[in-house]
């Protein structure tokens, strides 16, 4: 089965690997992410504070 950017129900340009747009119509950028939206119990350590 081939599809085409044209076919109905298909995001042309749009990786479906990627995550899914914002409300605003644009991809989310990784490197502003949301306060909390990582588990905290894994917290990324901070740049500089690690020995």
């Amino acid at each position: 089965m081939t599809t085409t950017p044209d076919d109905p129900g298909q995001q042309p340009e749009h990786d479906q690997d990627s995550e899914p747009p914002t409300p605003f119509g644009e991809e989310p950028d990784p490197t502003q992410l949301e306060p909390g939206s990582e588990p905290a119990s894994d917290p990324d350590p901070e740049p500089g504070t690690a020995d």
